[in-house]
C-alpha cells in the first residue's frame, strides 16, 4: 500500500505541476503585477464567509492581494488564477469552514481552486461554481462537503483535475449522485476521484468513464458500484491508474482490461470478485502495483501472472476462513517476479513445498537495475494460512531488505 500512496502522490504532483507551469504565477510571493481591486474585493467577500477560528488567512488584510496565504496571480496581468486553501494534517493551523461565497465568480480567470481537507459541516457543493469556466483544476475532497454532486459542474469544460473523493470514512461526507452524464463534457479530463461517493444510482456509469480518451487515473473507491458491463471498444486505454476497490462487482464482465496496456496500478481489493483471474490482465506488461486482495476467487494462480515482471506489489492475500481461496502448488516461475517488493499470498489453499525459488526474489535484484527507478529488494513476504510443507528457503537468507516475513499456519 506505501507503493501504491508513493505512486499517487507523484502522479498528482505530476498534475499540480504542470497546472502550474501553465498559469505562468508564483505560489503568492513575488509577482510583478498588482492584484486587481475588484478580485481583492471578491477574496475579502469570500473571507467574510469563512470560519477561521485559527486565523489561517490573516495575510488576507495588506493591499497586495497576490501576496494573500493561497493566492496565486498571473505575474503580468495581476488577474488571480490559482485559490489553494487545502489543509495540510501537518500544518499548524486548523481547518477552514462556513459558507463559500458566490463573490467566487469575480475571480473570472481562475483557473485552479482547491478547498479540500477542510470541514463544511455537510453543506452542498455550490451549484455556482459550475460557471467559474475557466478551471482547469477543482479539489473538494475530503472537505465535509454532502447531498447530490451539483450537475452544474459539467459547465467546467476546461478540467483536467476533479477529485471530489473522500479519502476516509465520515457521515457528513455523504456526496451521492444520480446520474453521471454532467461528467461527460469534460473532454480534458486527466484525473477523477470519486472515492466514497455513493454511485450506486449511476448504472452507466463505465461507459460515461469511457468516454475520456485522456484520462490517467480514475479512483471509485467505496461507491456503491454494482457491475461492470462488457465494453465493445475501449476509449480510455491512457489510464495509468484505476482504483474500483470495496465494491460489488460479483457478476461482472473484465474482458476489456485487455486493452488498458499503460496501466501501472490496479486496485480491485474487496470487490466480492468471483471465479479465476480476469485473463484480461496478462496483457497489463507495465503493471507495478496489483491488489486482487479480499476477493472471492477459487481457482490456481495462472502461470501469466509470474510473467508480468515489472509487479513491484502484488496482494492476493485474505483473511482466516474467508475471501479468496486460490488452490495449487507454488510454481518455479515465481522466481521470476523480479522486481516484487511486497508479495501477499496469506490465507488461500495453497499447498505443496515452500520452493527455494522464492529466494530469486532476493538474488536477482541486481540484475533489474535501472535508472529510471532504483531497485529496493523485496521487503515484505506474507504466506500465512496456507498448506505449504517442506524445509525454509535458505535462499531467503539472501533478501538483504527483507523486513516482514510471515510463514505461519502452514505445514513447515
Amino acid at each position: 500500500m506505501e507503493l501504491y500512496m508513493r505512486g499517487l502522490v507523484v502522479l498528482s504532483l505530476y498534475f499540480l505541476f504542470t497546472l502550474a507551469t501553465k498559469f505562468g504565477c508564483c505560489d503568492g510571493h513575488g509577482s510583478k503585477a498588482l492584484c486587481r481591486e475588484e478580485e481583492r474585493e471578491a477574496l475579502l467577500s469570500f473571507k467574510r464567509g469563512i470560519h477561521d477560528p485559527s486565523n489561517r488567512l490573516s495575510s488576507w488584510a495588506s493591499e497586495e492581494c497576490c501576496n494573500w496565504e493561497g493566492v496565486c496571480c498571473h505575474n503580468t496581468t495581476g488577474h488571480v488564477l490559482k485559490l489553494n486553501l487545502r489543509w495540510d494534517l501537518y500544518q499548524y493551523h486548523g481547518s477552514l469552514g462556513g459558507e463559500i461565497s458566490s463573490s467566487l465568480l469575480d475571480l473570472k480567470h481562475l483557473q485552479y481552486l482547491d478547498l479540500s481537507c477542510n470541514d463544511f459541516g455537510s453543506l452542498n457543493i455550490p451549484k455556482f461554481l459550475g460557471s467559474l469556466s475557466n478551471l482547469r483544476y477543482l479539489n473538494l475532497s475530503t472537505a465535509s462537503f454532502g447531498g447530490v454532486i451539483p450537475h452544474q459542474l459539467g459547465n467546467l469544460s476546461k478540467l483536467h483535475y476533479l477529485d471530489i473523493g473522500n479519502s476516509y470514512y465520515d457521515h457528513r461526507n455523504s456526496l451521492n449522485a444520480e446520474d453521471l452524464e454532467w461528467i461527460s463534457s469534460f473532454s480534458f479530463l486527466k484525473f477523477l476521484d470519486m472515492t466514497n461517493v455513493n454511485l450506486s444510482k449511476t448504472s452507466n456509469w463505465l461507459q460515461v468513464m469511457n468516454k475520456f480518451h485522456s484520462l490517467s487515473v480514475l479512483r471509485l473507491s467505496y461507491c456503491e458500484l454494482h457491475t461492470i458491463d462488457p465494453l465493445p471498444h475501449v476509449n480510455f486505454s491512457s489510464l495509468v491508474i484505476l482504483d474500483l476497490s470495496i465494491n460489488y462487482f460479483m457478476s461482472s464482465s473484465f474482458d476489456w482490461f485487455a486493452n488498458l496496456n499503460s496501466l501501472v496500478t490496479l486496485n480491485l481489493a474487496s470487490s466480492y470478485i468471483q471465479g479465476p483471474i480476469p485473463s484480461g490482465l496478462r496483457n497489463m506488461t507495465s503493471l507495478r502495483f496489483l491488489d486482487l486482495s479480499y476477493n472471492n476467487f477459487a481457482s490456481s494462480i495462472p502461470d501469466w501472472l509470474y510473467h508480468i515482471t515489472s509487479l513491484e506489489h502484488l496482494d492476493l492475500g485474505s483473511l482466516d476462513i474467508v475471501s479468496n481461496k486460490f488452490q495449487g502448488k507454488l510454481p518455479n516461475d515465481i522466481g521470476n517476479l523480479t522486481s516484487i517488493t511486497y508479495l501477499d499470498l496469506s490465507y488461500n489453499a495453497l499447498e505443496g513445498e515452500i520452493l527455494r525459488s522464492l529466494g530469486n526474489l532476493c538474488t536477482f535484484q541486481l540484475s533489474n537495475l535501472s535508472y529510471d527507478r532504483p531497485q529496493k529488494g523485496l521487503e515484505l513476504l506474507r504466506l500465512r494460512g496456507n498448506k505449504l510443507s517442506g524445509s525454509f528457503p535458505d535462499t531467503l537468507g539472501e533478501c538483504k531488505s527483507l523486513e516482514h516475513l510471515d510463514l505461519g499456519m502452514n505445514q513447515l
